[in-house]
């Protein structure tokens, strides 16, 4: 026992294994703590690649955000001016066609009465609905009636306006003022004519009824139309009560009434009086147009049909097994014959479909080289005509140069070389006009720059080319104080014209005669352009519409006879700073200066 609790002596032995274990353990957990570090190390890596990978989709995926943003809402501002200016168009052809039925249709024939015709002609689907009726010819029939019953008419607009999200439906308020008379009171309202109470009130009198017209537009013409005339609001106050009103214009239960719910003149009136075109009265037959018939055939003829009949009449002296034989060996000739007239038909008939294929196969040959030298001469034609407007289009990228001589020359090379001396440019005729609408842009806009997105060749001759592409101006106060000055009353507009600028979309065609131009027409969508930059309905219609509206038109014109100088640009003062600045610095020695408007010949000299 003392032997075992007795310590034992620590050899160096012992001491250099404790050493080398222990040196083994620290490398153990040193390379533990590396490879735990580098792991670590690793892994943050990953993360920040993955976090900045992340960032950037996320950037990547606002800016497609904010450009399909900035598209759609360029798409809907499109669709909205075109539905505005599609209701623009449509109220401005009902105006026409009231204007020119203002005294009903025309009853001498001449120039209104044309122009009324083209009008309906062009106004109205072939196919119109009106109240109930289908076809524009029932239209044509109430004026004509209207014509025979009431000798003077006379139609006063009082309101119209385009409805709906599209402008398809054209309401329209007027009054009609009717001169009543008896032949009136004879053919429409019969039923009254005992009552010379009721008539005497109406006789001689001009009758004031309310019209209510609306028109339903499809593409480009009114696929349907509604009228209502009032007659009760209208002969009311002349007649006194609402029980002789209504009798007058719908009669009693007995009665047939010659007046529509609708304030149109019925069918029965109309036939009554024979009113309408003259394709309803039919065209009667004259006696001579029949043909007598041939009776009495000629004494030749006469001789052949006796002869034959006589021939096929059996003999009486044969008997009737030879009578038998006769009409077998009559029917074999009979075959014969029948078999060689089928023959040469046949054998005529092939004869003529190999010349017919023949004829067929050359002239299918000569139809394919025409074609060809047809197709290849508008083909090259085409890539000539391409490249015309493509060398244009660079030309003028940037506008008209006007500070450089070299390329100003060169700009009007390119437009003799392309463009006819008579071009029709946008209503206006020749290369100056084109010419001054550049330089106006030039001289207006701090910088011009014309992009092209597309540049096609159209229809079968290839000489049409369309080229679709934006155009994007650098507006300064100097160009607001000549096309729209009225926009200095709101600073926060001014700002986000000057910041943005104008971005339209824009479109121009050429049309080719020969190797020129003879017909360009060019649509830069302002309203668009101020609609990207200013983000409001308001702001844009105030920009466009308000105090006379732009200088510059929707579809990028610039009105140049009316345009203020550039040079003697003098930004205005507020309407807040001027009232302070009356009482002090007004002089008192001078007359007031009046502001005048040069023309853009001024500009461009």
């Amino acid at each position: 026992m003392v032997a075992s609790s007795t310590k034992r002596r620590k050899t160096s032995a012992d001491t250099e294994s404790l050493t080398k274990d222990s040196a083994h353990v620290h490398s153990k957990m040193d390379k533990r703590r590396y490879d735990c570090m580098m792991n670590q190390r690793r892994y943050r890596e990953r993360k920040k690649n993955k976090t900045q990978n992340t960032e950037w989709y996320v950037d990547e995926l606002r800016r497609e955000t904010r450009r399909l943003e900035e598209h759609a809402a360029l798409l809907k501002s499109n669709v909205l001016m075109r539905n505005i200016q599609a209701g623009t168009y449509r109220c401005r052809s009902v105006s026409t066609y009231m204007s020119l039925f203002q005294n009903g249709l025309a009853r001498v024939p001449g120039h209104l009465l044309n122009q009324q015709i083209d009008i309906m002609a062009s106004l109205l689907a072939e196919n119109v609905l009106l109240n109930g009726s289908v076809g524009a010819q029932g239209l044509r029939q109430q004026w004509e009636a209207f014509n025979e019953f009431f000798p003077q008419l006379t139609m006063k607009v009082l309101d119209m306006q385009s409805l709906g999200d599209d402008h398809a439906v054209v309401v329209v308020d007027a009054v009609v003022d009717l001169l009543f008379t008896q032949h009136t009171i004879a053919c429409l309202f019969p039923h009254v004519a005992h009552r010379s109470d009721l008539v005497d009130k109406l006789v001689d009198r001009t009758i004031s009824c309310p019209l209510r017209m609306s028109f339903v537009f499809g593409d480009a013409q009114v696929e349907s139309m509604e009228v209502d005339l009032n007659f009760v609001l209208g002969l009311r106050p002349y007649l006194g009560s609402l029980d002789n009103t209504m009798l007058v214009v719908h009669g009693s239960d007995d009665d047939h009434a010659r007046i529509t719910a609708q304030g149109m003149i019925a069918v029965e009136a109309i036939l009554s009086t024979q009113v309408g075109t003259h394709e309803l009265v039919p065209t009667p037959i004259k006696v001579d147009m029949v043909k007598q018939p041939l009776l009495v055939p000629l004494k030749s003829d006469a001789v052949h049909t006796l002869r034959y009949m006589t021939d096929s009449l059996p003999l009486p002296q044969l008997s009737a097994k030879e009578r038998a034989e006769q009409r077998r060996l009559e029917c074999v000739l009979n075959q014969r014959r029948y078999r060689a007239r089928k023959k040469e038909q046949y054998e005529k008939t092939v004869a003529d479909m190999a010349n017919t294929k023949h004829e067929i196969r050359r002239l299918q040959e000569l139809a394919t080289i025409l074609q060809n030298k047809h197709i290849t001469r508008h083909v090259q034609a085409g890539h000539y005509r391409h490249d015309a407007i493509a060398s244009y289009v660079a030309m003028f990228q940037h506008g008209l140069a006007l500070k450089d001589d070299a390329m100003f020359d060169k700009q009007m090379q390119v437009l003799s070389g392309v463009m006819s001396q008579n071009l029709l440019f946008n209503g206006e005729v020749g290369i100056p006009s084109l010419v001054a609408q550049w330089r106006a842009g030039g001289m207006l806009f701090n910088r011009v720059e014309m992009r092209t997105l597309e540049l096609q060749v159209h229809g079968a001759d290839h000489n049409v080319v369309a080229v679709t592409g934006t155009m994007q101006a650098a507006i300064g106060r100097q160009t607001i104080a000549a096309l729209f000055p009225h926009v200095f009353k709101r600073e926060d507009v001014v700002q986000k014209l000057i910041a943005s600028g104008l971005f339209c979309e824009l479109r121009m065609s050429f049309l080719f005669d020969d190797d020129r131009v003879s017909i360009m027409d060019s649509e830069i969508n302002f309203m668009s352009g101020l609609y990207h930059a200013l983000r409001n309905i308001e702001d844009m219609s105030f920009v466009a519409h308000a105090e006379g509206g732009s200088k510059m038109l929707s579809d990028g014109t610039i009105l140049y006879n009316d345009v203020a100088p550039v040079d003697s640009f003098v930004e205005p003062i507020p309407a807040s700073v001027a009232s302070e600045l009356m009482d002090d610095c007004k002089p008192k020695d001078e007359p007031e200066a009046s502001k005048t408007k040069a023309s853009v010949d001024f500009i461009l000299a």
